[in-house]
């Protein structure tokens, strides 16, 4: 993870620097975005085009229809410059921040010299032993201070369905002793007395040490126990299979088995002294605590690959948000064209006085309010109108308009537009006012449907409100039972 973590990072420092030099080369400013950002999606754009060449002209198309009166291919870079720029800075923060909580001491705790017990039942604790140079993790489970003449009411029969599982200790299964058993079962109940007897001493003692050690393959063991519960008597029997240890294992066993002894000789005592040598070697404690800094780092690299899809979620809403804009807008349109035409001005005058009316309401305003102010369809018809300004024909423009828009309302305009030219104008006035009203019954539906979306929207709040209104009443109630 380290190493991973230090590529992300190298990655982007190197990203960003040939980004600075790129956008010298290009004569852009530090301010058009993030460089690194600028050169991965530079990048994935220039391979993309490669591999799925078929798939370049709807891409820039939806740009065109996007961005309207700008540069697709510019538009495109800078749309993805969005999403490339927020997964890197996600990555190289959670990167970041893995180094810096893997480089400070926030998951190692303070040395300590000593153990205090807690007032009531036990505490599990796992402490991080420096012994000859290696650190051992030492899990262990420190009960409260016990008192002499503490006894408990137990039952035989119920001692010995939980006597396997407490005398395994940390030992995983029965097949695969390793660690020393815990066969003092005074805390499992002190009214039951145990006297346990081994088939082998010298692999399991009587005092439960494990000498694993001492083996080159495995060896099963016989552990008899004769229970006395008053003037009841009772035998347990279990067979053990005990593996041999690594080195290291070893050492880790140690140093478990010196501190369990030492908590159990010093039991009567409310603070534990933790040794500072054991077999003539210097040992230092601290208390362990788990690392989650990797989590982290996993977690950023997942918010990063989502904003993949959370840009294509994005792409789509522009795209229903176009499509309805250009049916709300229909009417007007339609409205203003029927009326300059009835005033006595022919389609293009028309269709141009329109298109230049909101050009200079557009040029009026600056910044924010200029690009909030672009609407789709009126873009459309300045490309038009600069389309036939420019030597175009006026057919073909009203047909590049309609399609364009891809929209059913104005390739019928377009069509309309089209007739016109070759049949004459008497029945256009006619159909742009019957369009008139289909667009309107269709505004009104649009207006209804978004009403509905509101509204379901909405349900998720008001569920929310009326589970806590719920809560407020019911919990008082339950209360006073």
């Amino acid at each position: 993870m380290l190493y991973f973590s230090y590529g992300i990072i190298v990655a982007f420092v190197v990203l960003n620097l040939v980004g600075v030099i790129l956008y010298m080369k290009e004569g852009k400013g530090l301010g058009y975005g993030m460089p690194g950002a600028y050169v991965l999606v530079k990048c994935i754009i220039e391979v993309s085009d490669r591999l799925f060449p078929d798939k370049k002209e709807d891409s820039l198309r939806y740009y065109d229809e996007i961005y309207v009166g700008n540069d697709a291919v510019e538009s495109r870079v800078e749309a993805k410059l969005k999403t490339a720029g927020a997964g890197m800075t996600i990555l190289f923060a959670s990167a970041l921040l893995f180094l810096m909580l893997n480089f400070t001491d926030i998951y190692e705790g303070g040395e300590i010299d000593a153990l205090t017990r807690p007032e009531n039942g036990s505490k599990s604790i796992e402490l991080l032993a420096e012994y000859e140079g290696k650190s051992y993790r030492i899990p262990l489970v420190v009960d409260k201070t016990v008192p002499r003449q503490e006894k408990a009411e137990r039952t035989l029969s119920e001692f010995k369905e939980r006597l396997e599982n407490y005398i395994l200790n940390d030992n995983a299964s029965v097949n695969k002793v390793t660690q020393n058993l815990r066969l003092d079962t005074k805390a499992l109940d002190p009214d039951i007395e145990v006297y346990w007897s081994s088939s082998d001493v010298n692999v399991i003692g009587l005092d439960g040490r494990v000498r694993s050690d001492r083996l080159s393959e495995k060896r099963n063991v016989r552990l008899n126990a004769v229970l006395q519960y008053y003037d009841i008597t009772d035998e347990f029997e279990i067979m053990l299979t005990v593996c041999p240890l690594n080195k290291e294992t070893e050492t880790e066993a140690l140093i478990k088995s010196r501190m369990e002894l030492l908590l159990e000789n010093r039991k009567y005592s409310e603070e534990v002294v933790l040794p500072e040598k054991i077999n003539g070697s210097t040992i230092s404690f601290s208390e362990y605590k788990e690392n989650n800094s990797r989590l982290i780092l996993m977690l950023g690299v997942l918010a990063a690959f989502l904003m993949i899809p959370y840009g294509m979620s994005i792409r789509q809403k522009k795209k229903k948000e176009r499509n309805t804009e250009l049916i709300l807008d229909y009417p007007d349109v339609v409205s203003k064209l029927a009326l300059l035409l009835e005033s006595g001005l022919t389609i293009r005058l028309a269709f141009e006085r329109i298109a230049g009316d909101y050009e200079k309401r557009k040029n009026a305003l600056t910044g924010k309010k200029k690009r909030l102010y672009r609407r789709y369809v009126y873009e459309e018809m300045l490309r038009s109108r600069n389309e036939m300004m420019l030597g175009g024909a006026e057919g073909p423009a009203y047909e590049h308009f309609g399609r364009r828009c891809q929209n059913m309302y104005y390739i019928r305009l377009s069509a309309l537009l089209c007739q016109n030219l070759r049949k004459g104008s008497e029945s256009l006035l006619p159909s742009l006012y019957q369009e008139i009203a289909e667009a309107r019954n269709e505004r009104q539906a649009e207006i209804r449907r978004r009403g509905e979306e509101i509204g379901i929207k909405l349900l998720v709040p008001m569920a929310g409100m009326f589970a806590l209104v719920l809560a407020v009443l019911l919990v008082p109630a339950f209360l006073s039972i």
